[in-house]
């Protein structure tokens, strides 16, 4: 004969049972009871189809980003416009060997921002992925990594052939960066995007590919719009813009100089340059396109110039 307590404890659970069967509603065969699931809300996100089919995005480790500095300017606007696209479903940090105005730009997006050195960032972050390195300054990044076996592209801006490549690094006081650190970046790296041909015949990368920032591919049925008429004339015009930072060392006053010489006596073209105003250190000097009143390291501000032939 069983304990009154042995008897007690099976019809406590009993009881239960009965419970969990009457509140859940639910029975399988057998007899045994079904668990209960609450109400799942259906999800109206899709994942598109060639995001769900790339494996290399549905890791969850983190995106790295390097760059040569946080300063204003279009390089770092690459760099962002990935981290603004949300390209990794992971975690992104950014590593910078300085402070600058960008680093708020980044942080805005949920990037953490790390400024130190590489080796120091892999110690603290263990489960980088992949990284982006930007500019042609972060070339002993790309060796690096590629040294701890983390994969890397590499995004070109520059064009320095040459002695320029020389010139150029040493204007910036870059100690990180020579020849022939460059040349093992571009024959290790396992993609090397360029913003043009021309620039990936002048450094031929191992493993390069052509990027055209912001310009359409050409199509055999391309055909000019309409040319607008601006608003302070009744002549139709085709308008040349040129964007960018006006500083001397990106050769605004050239351009202008060229189209003018290009342009002759027409009517209807003209030359509009707009862009932030901003001198590095490495590019003082005065262009043409300054006021003789105006200091090249004045604060940073946005300018507009035409230039339409008379």
């Amino acid at each position: 004969m069983p304990s009154n307590e042995v008897v007690a404890g099976v019809a406590g659970m009993a009881a239960g049972a009965a419970l969990y069967a009457l509140l859940s509603n639910k029975s399988s065969k057998g007899g045994q009871l079904a668990p209960v699931t609450p109400p799942v809300k259906t999800s109206t996100y899709k994942t598109p189809s060639e995001l769900s089919a790339c494996e290399s995005l549905s890791l969850c480790g983190t995106m790295l980003l390097c760059t040569q500095n946080l300063a204003v300017s279009g390089a770092n606007q690459v760099l962002l416009n990935l981290a603004e696209g949300y390209v990794w479903r992971g975690n992104t940090v950014l590593l910078s060997p300085s402070v600058g105005p960008f680093a708020k730009e980044f942080a805005d997006l949920g990037v953490a921002v790390f400024i130190g050195e590489l080796d120091e960032l892999l110690k603290r972050v263990t489960d980088v992925r992949i990284a982006i390195c930007n500019t042609i300054m972060t070339a002993h990044l790309v060796c690096a990594l590629g040294d701890v076996g983390i994969p890397s592209m590499w995004i070109l801006h520059e064009w320095w052939p040459g002695d320029m490549l020389v010139d150029e690094l040493t204007k910036r006081n870059d100690k990180n960066t020579t020849p022939a650190v460059v040349k093992r970046a571009l024959d290790t790296c396992p993609r090397t995007a360029c913003v043009c041909a021309a620039q990936k015949d002048l450094y031929m990368p191992a493993n390069g590919a052509v990027t055209f920032v912001g310009v359409p591919e050409p199509k055999a049925d391309w055909k000019v719009s309409p040319v607008p008429l601006p608003q302070t004339s009744t002549t139709p015009c085709v308008t040349f813009l040129c964007l960018g930072i006006v500083c001397p060392r990106k050769n605004q006053h050239w351009a202008v100089e060229i189209f003018r010489k290009w342009a002759g006596s027409r009517k209807d073209v003209r030359l509009i340059v707009v862009g932030a105003r901003c001198v590095r250190p490495h590019g003082i000097g005065r262009s043409p396109l300054m006021s003789p009143h105006e200091s090249p390291r004045k604060p940073l501000r946005m300018v507009f110039e035409e230039f339409a032939t008379k």
